[in-house]
């Protein structure tokens, strides 16, 4: 099985690598339910679908100097689409497999230095997916 320092994001025909830090990695399934007491007093309970999402912390840089690696404004770029068919995503994660997702939720950034230009301004950027496929 291959082992890369990083993720592959894909879209349409545009691919880009992210380093990504192990301890912001999540992967998690959630379970949608709703429940509510009934005159009776007893409790009903309705279940929905589930799905799985990635959480992750990815390294990027405001200017990236090796061959193939997005920037902050490249994952800006893909977090911004708004139709869904160009949401849908290729990960791919470190290990080879690849999945299909869309970003979802909160996205945010936080330099790591006072240097925000360059390919010193070093960013942690945090993410979600929702899987659609594996």
């Amino acid at each position: 099985m291959a082992s890369n320092p990083y993720i592959t994001l894909t879209s349409g025909s545009a691919s880009y690598k992210f380093r990504v830090i192990l301890s912001g990695y999540k992967q998690s399934y959630q379970k949608s339910s709703r429940k509510s007491p009934t005159l009776s007093n007893r409790l009903d309970v309705s279940h929905g679908s589930s799905f799985e999402t990635l959480s992750m912390v990815i390294m990027v840089r405001e200017t990236e100097t090796e061959e193939g690696y997005g920037t902050l404004e490249t994952l800006r770029g893909l977090f911004r689409r708004t139709t869904h068919s160009d949401n849908l995503m290729t990960l791919t994660k470190n290990d080879g497999t690849s999945i299909t997702c869309v970003p979802m939720g909160e996205s945010g950034f936080q330099p790591l230095s006072y240097i925000v230009e360059g390919n010193t301004a070093w960013m942690q950027v945090s993410v979600n997916f929702i899987v659609i496929g594996a």
